[in-house]
């Protein structure tokens, strides 16, 4: 099962960070999950992983807790 599952992980990786914007960092629906509590996110919108489909991604701005300057 490995063999075939590590390299969609990796395709999705891939495209996530072709589809990004420079210096931000974008993550899966799944990851936005558990880090919603704690981190300030920003929806980023759909990308298509080849194999997959479409898949949400959330940009992640910071830690709940921090102040925003600027």
């Amino acid at each position: 099962m490995f063999k075939w599952f590590a390299p969609l992980l990796l395709r999705a990786g891939s495209r996530m960070e072709s589809h990004s914007l420079p210096n931000r960092i974008q993550i899966s629906a799944a990851t936005h999950r558990h880090l919603q509590k704690r981190f300030r996110l920003e929806r980023h919108g759909s990308v298509d992983i080849k194999g997959k489909g479409p898949m949400e991604t959330y940009f992640l701005l910071g830690r709940a807790d921090e102040t925003i300057i600027g």
